[in-house]
């Protein structure tokens, strides 16, 4: 094939990808506006923080993306939006270089180590069938409408998988080619993945298991190789921890506020439904041809092994398989992902069709060409039409519509977001005041205001809960938590009133995070609840901060007046009214001079342990997980008690958390909550 005919193939495939990403360019996924918030404020010379003048927060997971995001708008004055879709589209041209120069590897390494004369056909060392190879697997990665899809969307998610591939591809040419120095840039580029998604750790573990392997394996027979496997592991290790202390100095906490999130949810107890959906949308020839891709390259590497040859195809097929594995394991510990088209699958899609293409190769030659070509072409075709977003998603025809503009991108004008954003504004009226949102990406990015995301993406104190209570009881304390803020709209999507009872209906989406709020007597009492009647399509619901509260530093169990001072949270109202609980939560007011939080009640059930010794965990204020007082109480056999506490934190009013816990046993991990009848907490001088 002459050169001049490959040229203008590339070329056509570049201008394909420009052409499809232009189709998708006005989609934009709603949580590209949490990096951009962060990158709009890093520019703006405010740090890493979610609201202008706020504490700093890291509420997302790309620090990387981020940064990037920030400096194309502090240099060129690109918007963020933008920005991050160029971003994306670029990482496309990257993903595609790196996957060609993989496979050119490969066959570096095929026409090496395996000898000619043992081949009956030897197609694949002639330089066309090169270059049939390369322009047929590009098809099939960089031409999937599924992967331009998420390019697009102004997310990270193709910028990660750009720069895995190109660890990958510098960890294969130090292996194959004994050019140990490169593993220093390895670990270069596994830091920046590290920094650009979640799973990173999971790659970076691979990669240095890999490496530390090899240098095992082949310590004896190549000079070097321990050498600067050393050095990827120092470099590594002082990245790292550079790292954790700028993080833990600049946040306080070197773990992000998705992490604890995302975490605290897992897909074990789901039956793999992430893979099952994700592989059934794929279709069943591309699930035969994974599947069959895994097999054989778990052939390969046995029969290798067994006899004892061709080492550096090995390191190639463990490579991708590794890769591969890791995420899998990454999918089954996080719970997957709520976006559609198998996001977290996304960033590996590339390796699913360098996987299938290399067993293909391996397993074909001793084919006739012709043949060759053919299976090349349907595994092309099959990666293509699984590649594709078939769902109509968008018009295709934005020549019409206009070339690329911050307002064709930003084409929200006519939506439910751009309503609910000038009604949010016109509420707020440029108060300093907070507002809460479900959905904490355009709405909170375009309105004035501190801006709190109800599931706690831009608040470590409720994003920690989901590790301190569960997800079943986090939702509780992050509701309290919201409200002691008191925000003057709390806006939610997805709610409505049923015009047959009138009762308010919560899309299951949301419901596991929202219905908490219309069970809290606080909520209910200070907040105007006004939800859009009958559900005829999306929309967003607000609720309006009345002002009618007024605080105070004492909680009696008998005056009505302060029932709303208590959150709903764990406790459930005797007979009689007073409070029992296992949990209290209340917002009250410290006032000046009071240093000291007492509280007195009974725990009927102490007179059942031999053990009268209880721990009293009292957390407070802001800091939902964090300021925690332990106080240690032997309670007397009537169960009466009365604590008090030094109360360094200052507050107009503290949301303060009180549960008592006893041994049941000597073992100290057997412990157990106490129900505990409160007749009053409050603050006091002495």
């Amino acid at each position: 094939m002459k050169a001049k005919y490959v040229t203008i193939i590339y070329l056509l495939l570049c201008l394909g990808v420009l052409f499809l990403g232009f189709s998708y360019f006005y989609l934009t996924n709603d949580d590209s506006y949490i990096s951009a918030r962060y990158a709009r404020n890093l520019s703006g010379g405010y740090g890493f923080v979610s609201n202008y003048l706020g504490e700093t927060q890291e509420g997302y997971s790309n620090l990387f993306f981020v940064l990037l995001v920030s400096l194309l708008n502090s240099l060129f004055s690109i918007d963020f939006i933008i920005g991050e879709k160029i971003i994306g589209i670029f990482s496309i041209f990257f993903a595609g270089i790196f996957s060609s120069l993989i496979l050119n590897l490969f066959v570096k390494v095929i026409r090496e180590d395996m000898l000619i004369d043992k081949v009956k056909n030897t197609w694949l060392w002639q330089n066309t069938s090169l270059h049939v190879l390369n322009i047929l697997m590009l098809l099939a990665i960089v031409s999937s409408t599924w992967f331009i899809f998420w390019a697009t969307q102004g997310l990270e998610t193709i910028l990660y998988s750009a720069l895995l591939l190109a660890a990958t591809y510098m960890l294969m040419y130090s292996f194959v080619n004994k050019k140990y120095w490169m593993l220093t840039i390895v670990a270069l580029v596994a830091f920046l993945g590290l920094n650009t998604r979640p799973e990173g750790i999971m790659n970076f573990l691979l990669i240095v298991i890999l490496i530390v392997a090899w240098c095992i394996f082949r310590r004896k027979c190549e000079k070097g190789v321990v050498k600067y496997g050393l050095y990827f592991l120092a470099i590594s290790i002082l990245l790292i921890l550079l790292l954790i202390g700028w993080k833990e100095l600049y946040f306080g906490d070197f773990i992000a506020n998705p992490t604890y999130i995302k975490m605290a949810f897992s897909i074990w107890h789901r039956d793999f439904l992430y893979f099952i959906n994700y592989f059934s949308k794929k279709g069943l020839l591309f699930s035969i041809i994974v599947i069959a891709s895994f097999i054989g390259a778990t052939w390969i590497i046995i029969r290798n092994v067994l006899c004892n040859r061709h080492a550096r195809l090995n390191i190639i097929f463990l490579t991708l398989l590794g890769f591969l594995f890791s995420q899998f394991f990454f999918i089954l510990v996080s719970g997957g992902d709520y976006m559609p088209y198998g996001r977290f699958f996304v960033t590996h899609y590339p390796y699913f069709i360098m996987l299938a293409f290399f067993t293909f190769v391996i397993s074909s030659l001793n084919f006739t060409k012709i043949i060759t070509y053919i299976g090349l072409s349907l595994l092309t075709l099959i990666f293509l039409y699984s590649g594709s977003v078939r769902e109509k998603v968008v018009n295709l025809r934005w020549w019409e519509t206009g070339f690329i503009g911050v307002d064709q991108v930003h084409e929200l004008q006519n939506t439910i977001q751009y309503r609910a954003v000038k009604k949010l504004n016109k509420l707020m009226n440029n108060t300093t005041k907070y507002f809460a949102t479900s959905e904490f990406g355009y709405v909170a990015y375009n309105t004035v205001g501190r801006g709190l995301d109800m599931i706690g993406l831009n608040q470590k104190e409720i994003a920690r809960n989901f590790s301190l209570y569960g997800i079943k009881e986090a939702v509780y304390a992050n509701r309290d938590y919201i409200l002691s803020k008191k925000p003057k709209v709390i806006v939610a999507l997805n709610e409505y009133r049923d015009n047959t009872n009138h009762s308010i209906v919560i899309d299951p989406g949301q419901q596991w995070f929202l219905e908490p709020y219309y069970k809290s007597d606080f909520f209910l009492s200070n907040y105007e609840v006004t939800v859009p009647e009958g559900r005829k399509t999306e929309d967003w619901s607000f609720n309006i901060w009345n002002d009618n509260y007024k605080s105070t530093n004492l909680l009696t169990w008998d005056d009505e007046r302060n029932e709303d001072k208590l959150m709903y949270g764990f406790y459930e109202k005797e007979p009689d009214h007073r409070w029992m609980s296992s949990l209290a939560r209340v917002l009250i007011r410290q006032g000046e001079g009071n240093n000291f939080l007492v509280f007195s009640g009974i725990i009927p059930d102490i007179r059942n342990y031999s053990n009268k010794e209880v721990v009293i965990e009292i957390r407070g204020n802001d800091e939902a997980v964090g300021d925690l007082v332990l106080a240690r109480k032997t309670i007397k056999e009537s169960g009466k008690f009365s604590i008090k506490v030094p109360w360094a934190l200052e507050g107009e009013d503290a949301l303060i958390t009180i549960r008592v816990t006893s041994m049941i046993s000597q073992n100290p991990k057997e412990k157990r909550e106490l129900s505990v009848i409160f007749d009053y907490i409050r603050f006091g001088n002495e």
